[in-house]
């Protein structure tokens, strides 16, 4: 099977610790989400940007048990710093293979195939629309929300506005 992949961050380097990466299958226009997959590189211990601190480095380096990677449902930890976008391909091909699906191709797509079915290409067409002014659409700030606007880069995030508690009467 022929598969298509939407990374959800802009990068700024070419080297990343971790990436969500949405899955879809080539030419099934009537699935109606994308498949939703977290990969996160191992790194190394005395790596400061490594999200992984003492004992729990250890217990993520323990978990792998010789191997290359780990697979708990939709996440995945593999066996290195980092990894460029070719071998983000490599993993997330891997973890298609051993959640039993076959593999022909997997190539990356552009956020609009994935637009409403995935749901970080949702918030940041919508992020992107309010940093740009529109009026149209309410932005629903959500646990996500704000760290999505700095994942995205995005330097001009408008202000929500609290709502005022209603006044006793």
């Amino acid at each position: 099977m022929d598969w298509l992949c939407y990374f959800a961050r802009e990068w700024d380097r070419p080297r990343q610790a971790w990436e969500d990466v949405y899955i879809l299958p080539r030419g099934e226009p009537e699935l109606d989400q994308a498949l939703w997959l977290t990969i996160n590189a191992l790194g190394e211990l005395e790596d400061s940007a490594n999200y992984w601190q003492g004992v729990d480095f250890r217990r993520a380096q323990a978990s792998l048990a010789g191997r290359d990677f780990r697979i708990d449902a939709t996440e995945m930890l593999v066996r290195t710093r980092d990894f460029d976008r070719a071998e983000l391909l490599h993993w997330t091909a891997i973890w298609l293979c051993e959640i039993g699906l076959i593999v022909d191709s997997l190539v990356e797509a552009d956020r609009a195939t994935f637009r409403g079915k995935a749901y970080h290409a949702d918030q940041r067409d919508l992020l992107e629309a309010k940093a740009a002014g529109a009026s149209d659409i309410d932005l629903a700030i959500d646990r996500h929300g704000m760290r999505l606007a700095t994942e995205f880069g995005l330097s001009k995030v408008p202000a929500v506005k609290k709502l005022d508690k209603p006044k006793p009467t």
